[in-house]
């Protein structure tokens, strides 16, 4: 029995050792950004929020995407740990064709892993005939 408890608080400990990662830890609150169906040659914008559930300050070092059309802001403030921050991006349709579309944003910082991907997507209707 005293066995039984001594493996048990052993289990426990690394448990919670493992469950506090040294470092910043960057969380996105979803993993992607869904305009659903916008307007032709038209401009939206959304944002998100992202988390640091590391122990150490959260340093954002760059935001980008592989389209022009599609343009992140945030930041560049050191998000605490516990702390949060936000993410916007604004994606402009003009000079675009009707249809479903799907960018790749991608997020690079001191967290681990240092980078991650947030897709945009949505669908851009067809422009009405006059």
């Amino acid at each position: 029995m005293r066995e039984t408890i001594i493996i048990l608080l052993v289990w426990i400990s690394a448990t919670l050792c493992q469950a506090q990662q040294p470092g910043a830890l960057l969380r996105l609150e979803k993993n992607e950004i869904d305009f659903g169906a916008i307007a032709y040659e038209s401009e939206v914008t959304d944002s998100l929020k992202l988390y640091n559930d590391g122990t150490e300050p959260l340093v954002i070092t760059s935001v980008f995407s592989d389209c022009g059309c599609t343009v992140p802001s945030y930041n560049r403030a050191p998000i605490a740990p516990g702390d949060s921050g936000t993410i916007a991006v604004r994606f402009n349709s003009r000079g675009r064709a009707a249809g479903t579309f799907r960018k790749a944003v991608r997020i690079r910082s001191n967290s681990e892993p240092p980078n991650k991907v947030l897709f945009v997507t949505g669908r851009i209707k067809r422009p009405y005939l006059k």
